[in-house]
């Protein structure tokens, strides 16, 4: 008898014989299929919900280029100050949308830097007056021949003012706006 209460007998005959390793490899391999299957799978799904919920997500912010595309595609049959009119009720939307409903109530210089401070600071070094002409335009309509629509700026909050969408938690990152 050994120590621990183990006894051992020279007298056992395994039925089968010796293993031999390349049998305990392949039945190491066929053992972890189905844990790779389920980890392929759960990967699979995770993916397609992503491309599900980033689609789902940018869909507010592709129906607004196509609108503000609208929007000033008709330069002939409006005036600027009514282009611009229009560009922001679509951005004011959009930011609803993104962030909450109080930005609805926001309106002249409040708005003009609720949209500023959206952008990121590489942005904002690069446009310092960003929408600066295109605010004045809408609020005050008599300097419409005197000021010159920038529909990239409309175009380009869209693009760089809006929440990014985090692929690792399949939702929009927090913003540390006041307003947000």
């Amino acid at each position: 008898m050994l120590s621990g209460g183990l006894c051992m007998r020279d007298d056992l005959i395994l039925p089968h014989g010796p293993i031999s390793p390349s049998v305990v490899e392949a039945d190491s391999a066929l053992n972890l299929l189905p844990v790779l299957a389920a980890i392929a799978c759960i990967v699979l799904i995770y993916i397609c919900a992503g491309l599900y919920r980033g689609k789902k997500y940018s869909a507010v912010k592709n129906k607004a280029i196509k609108q503000l595309n609208q929007v000033f595609a008709n330069g002939q049959t409006t005036t600027p100050s009514q282009r611009v009119y229009q560009a922001n009720i679509i951005l004011k939307q959009v930011a609803e949308h993104y962030y909450n409903d109080s930005v609805i109530a926001l309106y002249g210089e409040s708005w003009r830097d609720f949209l500023y401070n959206t952008l990121s600071p590489e942005i904002r070094k690069k446009h310092p007056r960003y929408l600066h002409d295109t605010q004045r335009l809408l609020y005050e309509s008599h300097l419409s021949s005197e000021l010159n629509i920038k529909p990239d700026e409309f175009y380009l909050w869209l693009e760089y003012g809006l929440p990014r969408f985090n692929w690792f938690t399949l939702s929009p990152q927090k913003t540390n706006l006041e307003t947000a």
